[in-house]
């Protein structure tokens, strides 16, 4: 992988932690589906804004899955 999709992926895991930092007054047991499908939504976004909202459906297609994975993971880290 190339330096700059490393500092690019590290970005937007960057962007995933200030998203999931700001839901960190939530504990686990209260993280609605809705807010966890709303915090996917902007980690996806941040995905897309890197991308200049450029890209075929797949490209956004890969934002939401890969957005929803990083979430996924981070929460089950706390």
């Amino acid at each position: 992988m190339s330096a700059s999709k490393n500092k690019s992926k590290k970005t937007t895991q960057n962007e995933i932690s200030k998203t999931t930092a700001a839901h960190n007054e939530l504990n686990d047991a209260t993280i609605t589906d809705s807010k966890k499908a709303q915090m996917i939504a902007e980690a996806a976004y941040y995905k897309a804004e890197k991308r200049q909202f450029c890209g075929c459906d797949e490209e956004k297609l890969m934002d939401g899955l890969e957005a929803e994975t990083e979430i996924n993971s981070q929460l089950s880290e706390k």
